[in-house]
């Protein structure tokens, strides 16, 4: 496939993880996780479920991403709209089309 062409990705919400805030290593201590796609982004929206919410993360150019989680996630994290976060997904859950 010529680089010129385009293409799409999927992936759905269940697939996201979310980071909180902005890292910040300790000296010394450097956190790595496996998964290659780190986007970061800021929160638009927590719809909060019975179980799981969706949140919403503006990752630029008017894209919103959408991950789920569970209401307990949301709290410990304590997510807020307005907040930095990273949306991480691991490469196999990304599909890619043409």
């Amino acid at each position: 496939m010529p680089v010129t062409s385009a293409v799409a990705t999927v992936c759905t919400a269940p697939h996201f993880v979310i980071a909180a805030g902005r890292p910040k290593p300790k000296e010394g201590h450097k956190m790595k996780i496996s998964a290659r796609n780190q986007i970061a982004g800021k929160i638009t929206s927590i719809t909060k479920g019975a179980t799981t919410s969706h949140v919403g993360i503006d990752i630029g150019g008017g894209t919103i991403v959408t991950a789920s989680i569970t209401n307990e996630a949301v709290a410990d994290l304590k997510l807020k709209v307005g907040e930095a976060a990273t949306a991480i997904i691991k490469a196999s859950d990304v599909m890619v089309g043409v």
